[in-house]
Parts: C-alpha cells; sequence; structure tokens
C-alpha cells in the first residue's frame, strides 16, 4: 500500500563509486570510495532518507562541461530528506574550493538548495577547455520544481580571470541540423526539450566590485544580471554592467577607462549596447579620448584631443605621431573588450591554464620614448605569517628609453641619462587599502597608501 508503514536499512563499505556512478550520464567518476549507512521509512507515498554518507578520494568529470574534480573527500548528513555537505574540498589543477550546503528534498523532482564556496584560481571549463580562472565567496541559491527552476548566485570578494580561448568554433551535436539524437520513444531531442522542459532562470548578484582581467584589458566591475529560458524558446537576458575604472589596449596603445556600462534590454535577440569612454595622456601631456556607444559587436567611435572632436587620423597623430590607422580594427579591439567581459560574467569565465606566473608583457611607443613594461603577480610570495595582513600582491619591472628629436638614438653619453629602469611593488591589504612603492627611473622613488573600496 503506497500509504503503508516501509522500513529499509542500507550499509555501504568502501564501494567503488564508479559502480554506483556508472548508470548516471552526468557525471563520469575515475575513482574513490563511498562508505556509510541509509536508512528508509515512512511510505511509499512520504517516504523519509536518515544517514551519512562519506566520501573518500573521488575523482570524476562533469560530462557536459568537461569539468574535472579530484580528490574530493567529505560527509553527507541525512535527516528527515535534509542533506546538509560537511566543509569539502574540491580542487581541479591548482585551483581548488571549499564547498558546504544543504538540500530540503520534498521530491525527486521538488527541492531547494543552498551552496556556499570559496574559490581559489578554481578553473570554470567548457566542452574541457578553460574559460576563466574564478576566485570568490559566492553563495548559490536554488529552487526546483518540475515547471520552474529558479537559481540566484551572489559573488563577493570576486576576481576572474579571463583566458583568450574562443570556443565559437565547437559546435554541440544537439544543435546540429543534420544530426538528431531520439530516445526509445522515437522523441527528438527537440521535441524532448518542448515537452519536459520547464521555464529556468539565474540571477547574477555582483554588486561589490570585482576585477575581471584579460590580456588587452583590466576592469573593475558592478553587475546585475538576469538569464531566462522559457520551455523552448530562445534565452532573455536583462540587466546591466557597470564598468567603473581600469584599462583596455587598442591599437598597442594603453588607455584609462574613465566610465562604462554595458546594457542588456531583455527580449530573445540579445542585443546588448555598450557605453564607454577611455583616454590616453601623452608625454607631451596632451590627452586622446575614445568614445563607443551603440550595438556591443559594432560599437561606433567617437575621438578627442584635449575633448575636442577630432577624426581617428588625427587622434592616431597626437598618440603616435603618424596619421596611420585603421579605424575597422580600433571598432573590432573595442568590440572584443566589451564581448569579452559580457561573456566572461555569463559564463565565469576566466584566464590561461598556465596560471598567475605568466607575466603581462606591454611594449608602448610613443612621443620618442620607448617603454618595456613586464609585470607578474605575487601573491603566491606573500609568507604565510602575512596572509591576513597582504590579501594580493604584483611586481612590474619598467625599462625605458627617450630618443632625440630627430627620431635618432643620442650620443653614449646621453643615451645612459635617459635610459632608465624602474621597479613597481604594490600590496593590497584588507578593507580596500592598497599600497604603492616605486622606485626609478633613476634616483626617484615615491609611496602611496590609497582606499578603494
Amino acid at each position: 500500500p503506497l500509504d503503508g508503514p516501509i522500513r529499509a536499512l542500507v550499509r555501504l563499505d568502501k564501494i567503488d563509486v564508479r559502480a554506483l556512478l556508472g548508470p548516471l550520464e552526468i557525471v563520469h567518476a575515475r575513482g574513490g570510495e563511498l562508505s556509510g549507512q541509509l536508512q528508509l521509512t515512512g511510505s511509499l507515498r512520504a517516504p523519509l532518507l536518515d544517514g551519512r554518507l562519506r566520501l573518500h578520494d573521488v575523482s570524476g568529470v562533469i560530462a557536459d562541461l568537461g569539468q574535472p574534480f579530484e580528490h574530493v573527500t567529505g560527509e553527507i548528513v541525512i535527516d528527515h530528506n535534509r542533506f546538509v555537505l560537511q566543509p569539502t574540498t574540491v580542487r581541479d589543477l591548482a585551483g581548488k574550493a571549499r564547498v558546504s550546503g544543504r538540500l530540503q528534498l520534498t521530491s525527486l523532482q521538488t527541492w531547494q538548495a543552498e551552496l556556499s564556496a570559496h574559490v581559489a584560481d578554481f578553473p570554470v571549463r567548457r566542452s574541457g577547455a578553460v574559460l576563466a580562472n574564478v576566485t570568490a565567496n559566492a553563495t548559490l541559491h536554488a529552487k526546483v520544481t518540475p515547471a520552474r527552476t529558479e537559481l540566484t548566485l551572489s559573488l563577493r570578494r570576486a576576481r576572474i580571470e579571463l583566458s583568450d580561448i574562443d570556443l565559437a568554433g565547437v559546435q554541440t551535436l544537439a544543435s546540429n541540423p543534420e544530426i538528431v539524437w531520439t530516445d526509445a520513444r522515437g522523441r527528438s531531442e527537440r521535441e524532448k526539450t518542448a515537452v519536459d522542459t520547464g521555464s529556468f532562470v539565474l540571477q547574477i548578484d555582483a554588486s561589490e566590485p570585482f576585477w575581471m582581467r584579460r590580456t588587452d584589458f583590466s576592469a573593475q566591475l558592478r553587475a546585475h544580471l538576469r538569464l531566462e529560458i522559457d520551455g523552448d524558446n530562445p534565452p532573455s537576458v536583462s540587466g546591466e554592467v557597470d564598468i567603473e575604472r581600469g584599462f583596455v589596449e587598442l591599437l598597442g596603445q594603453q588607455f584609462d577607462i574613465e566610465r562604462g556600462k554595458i546594457d542588456f534590454a531583455g527580449g530573445h535577440a540579445i542585443e546588448p549596447v555598450l557605453e564607454l569612454r577611455a583616454s590616453r595622456r601623452v608625454p607631451s601631456g596632451t590627452k586622446v579620448s575614445l568614445e563607443a556607444t551603440g550595438p556591443l559587436h559594432h560599437p561606433v567611435l567617437a575621438f578627442f584631443v584635449d575633448d575636442a572632436s577630432v577624426t581617428a587620423a588625427d587622434a592616431m597623430a597626437a598618440l603616435t605621431g603618424t596619421r596611420t590607422g585603421n579605424d575597422a580594427t580600433l571598432q573590432s579591439q573595442v568590440g572584443s573588450v566589451a564581448t569579452g567581459i559580457a561573456a566572461g560574467l555569463l559564463t565565469l569565465g576566466a584566464r590561461r591554464e598556465l596560471g598567475d606566473w605568466v607575466p603581462v608583457l606591454a611594449i608602448d611607443q610613443s612621443g620618442g620614448a620607448t617603454s618595456v613594461r613586464a609585470g607578474a603577480d605575487a601573491r603566491r610570495l606573500i609568507p604565510g605569517f602575512l596572509r591576513k595582513l597582504v590579501v594580493d600582491a604584483y611586481v612590474e619591472g619598467i625599462l625605458s628609453e627617450r630618443q632625440s628629436s630627430s627620431g635618432t638614438p643620442t650620443s653614449d653619453s646621453q643615451a645612459a641619462s635617459q635610459t632608465g629602469a624602474a621597479v613597481l611593488i604594490e600590496l593590497r591589504f584588507p578593507r580596500s587599502l592598497v599600497g604603492q612603492a616605486q622606485y626609478g627611473p633613476g634616483q626617484r622613488w615615491s609611496t602611496d597608501l590609497t582606499w578603494e573600496p
């Protein structure tokens, strides 16, 4: 009888997880053991599950993402259909995540959950390729019913390092017009999606400023985004991304971001709109500014020299001393940066697989001067006993040389006096305090302590 009492007890002793997870398509286990005890009471109509499960050195891959997880050891406590994940460490390459959470199970199709995680340089993947490394305190709230799935992701103290990988050429079989999967009843994948899938909502709350970096830009952002999929309809994205400050590299020149915003208006045609103003002050003191407005992939550009409107050729002349420059190339680079920011947020993508030891290298030529800057993240050099005082570190070396007005190097004695090296060290402290010290070129030195909330 569906309402009659039931009782079952299962004891597990070092069961190979590959045998248990073998029938599941979503996870491919590579090793590890599961031990514990499960007790089922109540009735078939309203079952109650209690027990405790222990994972030991479990490794595997989340199939659809190609996202591996390594050496997971933890415990799940079950109390009357309430699952509690004790603090557990998950690793992937050099990154790791410390996660804990709870899940209240009403039925197999209706449940609520909350997952908290502190992630450090954790790779986010698509098709196995690393899109990003993410460092953040993250909280995920989930509410799932047969008709609707609602997720809210909150990010605090976040940093996203974007990779330069472009997966636009990778096509899934599900969207291939010449290949259609069918189930045992002959329904196609598209038909199953229309029948079985309810609405899906993901909200991203990143109201606390965070940094997103790629090789050609570094920007401090705030974001509120909402991604919604209703049945078989195309997705809709609404919300905005505020670009508060940072820099962007365009045509080999580094511009400081003064302000920026990316707006998503919603609707099934995802057409975000960009507003961006960036400027660069050349050695002569002239300020060259760029404004980009309009569709993200094809923005309209406007140029200014000392806030006076000029042509692209005049702006390039003020920057480099020549009137060469391709407006279409510049437009493409601006669009690439904006797309990288937007896509990075929507996929939580990040940086190179080689990690922070790969230095950032920039060569700048303007106003008769050449400078080479090489910087690297140095937080791994912070001694353990200082980690609570110094939360991040960056070191940069600068080598510069000035040429004569004729464009040829000066004499050896003059060249020596006009060639200099400098070193810059930036330390980040708790409560948004940033200390910066620079020595050189020459005998010059400076120190700064700023508050950057």
